[in-house]
């Protein structure tokens, strides 16, 4: 009797996991963006780490490169794609294509939501949506992820220990588009009640030529310490750019150091410090959709917030800048890059 109950038990659970799950990752941005590419081979890595079987589909919106209506067009299109494939998991990486899951997909039975790389408070999204608890973190339908943090607190005390002293600014030159907006919020959000929210000034730019007049702007300002380039794309005639581009452009060009999150901005040129490992936050999300593929439901699994950050150091970019670098910094970094290394 014993063992018929445990083997009914042990058939129940085995049928809540799929055999072979459909498995959809709609990424905000494009397959080569600094951001979405090592976040979506993080995801990857994962499942192809502990899924014997499934099926995989993915689209790229590329949306830093996208006006309004082409947005709105990708949207249509990306849509069907998934009704059509109709998924067991949608892993979506960032914010522009949260959204699109949210507004098509919220309280169905399937597929699953599991965001990655969110930067717009959770809070905001609930208003509208209501998929969690009050505590913004506890699901009550069928989405849930890993919250983007960008370590902005931990890379002003880190600087703040190298080179910055005294009465100093960081600008903020950030695009007057959605996600560069929502970066600044972010910013401002993680520096709320400290005494660093106040060091920033803040540059919005749309072109090339006014990156390149903002970069004289803050070149001759002596307070101007460092800069902050986040989600930052520019147009350049009809062709817009984004932080692939930008980024050897203003290490060409310039030689203030750069705030950058990320591993693969330091191996292309910046200067580095606390960075973001996207990489490990889509292994996060990865995990996430392995625990739905094998049966549980995203309700009894709570938000998760990014939990890994890494010190990285270009060590051309500092010695360009001509910044110190005593040997307990060095000791710190756990990447130092010279300059056109992978990460």
């Amino acid at each position: 009797m014993l063992f018929s109950l445990i083997f009914i038990l042990a058939l129940f659970s085995s049928s809540n996991c799929l055999a072979e799950p459909k498995i959809f990752i709609l990424s905000s941005y494009s397959p080569e963006d600094l951001c979405e590419k090592p976040e979506f081979e993080g995801v990857v890595n994962v499942l192809r780490e502990n899924l014997r079987r499934y099926t995989l589909k993915s689209f790229w919106i590329d949306s830093r490169r996208k006006d309004p209506q082409e947005l709105a067009d990708i949207e249509k299109r990306v849509v069907k794609e998934i009704e059509d494939f109709s998924p067991d998991v949608l892993i979506t990486l960032d914010d522009i294509a949260f959204q699109i899951a949210l507004r098509h997909f919220t309280g169905k039975k399937k597929p699953a939501i599991i965001f990655a790389g969110v930067n717009k408070p959770l809070e905001e999204y609930n208003r509208e949506f209501n998929f969690l608890k009050e505590d913004n973190k506890t699901p009550t339908k069928n989405i849930t992820g890993v919250y983007e943090k960008l370590f902005v607190l931990e890379e002003m005390k880190f600087l703040e220990s190298w080179w910055l002293k005294g009465d100093y600014k960081i600008a903020f030159i950030y695009s007057d588009d959605p996600i560069a907006n929502i970066a600044m919020h972010q910013i401002q959000n993680e520096l709320k009640g400290t005494p660093y929210l106040d060091k920033i000034v803040y540059y919005k730019v749309s072109t090339l030529s006014q990156l390149r007049e903002t970069i004289t702007l803050i070149e001759h300002n002596p307070k101007v310490k460092a800069f902050f380039a986040f989600a930052l794309s520019v147009t350049q005639g009809q062709e817009r750019l984004t932080i692939n581009e930008i980024v050897p452009y203003i290490v060409k060009n310039i030689c203030i150091p750069e705030i950058y999150p990320n591993y693969y901005a330091v191996a292309m040129g910046f200067m580095g410090g606390v960075v973001i490992d996207f990489k490990e936050m889509g292994r996060q999300a990865g995990n996430i959709a392995v625990k739905v593929v094998q049966g549980t439901p995203p309700t009894k699994i709570p938000v998760e917030t990014a939990h890994h950050f890494s010190v990285v150091i270009n060590l051309k970019r500092v010695k360009e800048c001509k910044l110190p670098l005593p040997d307990y910094i060095l000791n710190l970094a756990e990447r130092v890059f010279l300059s056109g290394e992978t990460p």
